[in-house]
């Protein structure tokens, strides 16, 4: 369901990608929220943005950290969905002695924008 996978720009410049659960005039409640970060090989992939939560629970933002929320982009849909399917395989890595690499928790290659890769 694309229509409440939202853009969001933190009032501390922080952009965010989830899927909206819920909102009131306090709290916007978020499912996998995820943001953009940058490979050296110039890949823009998406990462959880809160690496140490349990992937599989929600979180409530504060309405008044939102500066602006935005219709998500197509291309960002897409690498939306397949960050969620990388993520869906995750183990609570949180919680496990050996924190697994990046690399080893999601599945880079499909969740990157730059098609030329």
């Amino acid at each position: 369901m694309t229509k409440n996978i939202k853009s969001l720009k933190l009032i501390n410049g922080e952009e965010i990608l989830s899927e909206i659960i819920s909102k009131d005039s306090e709290y916007v409640e978020l499912k996998l929220p995820a943001t953009m970060s940058n490979h050296p090989d110039g890949d823009v992939f998406l990462i959880p943005w809160l690496f140490s939560m349990d992937l599989t629970q929600t979180i409530k933002l504060e309405v008044e950290k939102i500066f602006i929320q935005a219709d998500t982009s197509e291309v960002f849909l897409k690498a939306y969905a397949d960050f969620k399917k990388s993520a869906s395989r995750v183990p609570d890595y949180a919680n496990d002695d050996d924190l697994l690499s990046l690399d080893a928790m999601l599945d880079r290659k499909s969740t990157r924008l730059n098609s030329s890769h």
